[in-house]
């Protein structure tokens, strides 16, 4: 929830621990900001999905939010030909 957040896909609430720890007592999600949406409209097609994975592989990425996104375009391009 902390990485959504911070990735700005989430709006959310994260309440730390008082323990001082920094572990996560409560995380909440209020909404899905327009780059979350953006993000899950990319992905939502299974054949898209499967044309991301496919490319991270082939280029030995791992599947971060970055890739994911920046994949989708190289998807898309590929598969309007």
């Amino acid at each position: 929830m902390m990485l959504l957040e911070e990735g700005r896909f989430i709006e959310g609430r994260i309440h730390k621990s008082h323990t001082g720890d920094g572990r996560i007592a409560h995380a909440q999600a209020l909404r899905l900001t327009w780059e979350g949406h953006e993000l899950l409209d990319k992905i939502r097609s299974e054949t898209m999905w499967n044309k991301i994975k496919t490319l991270a592989k082939e280029k030995g990425l791992e599947l971060t939010f970055d890739t994911v996104k920046a994949l989708a375009a190289v998807a898309l391009t590929s598969i309007l030909g």
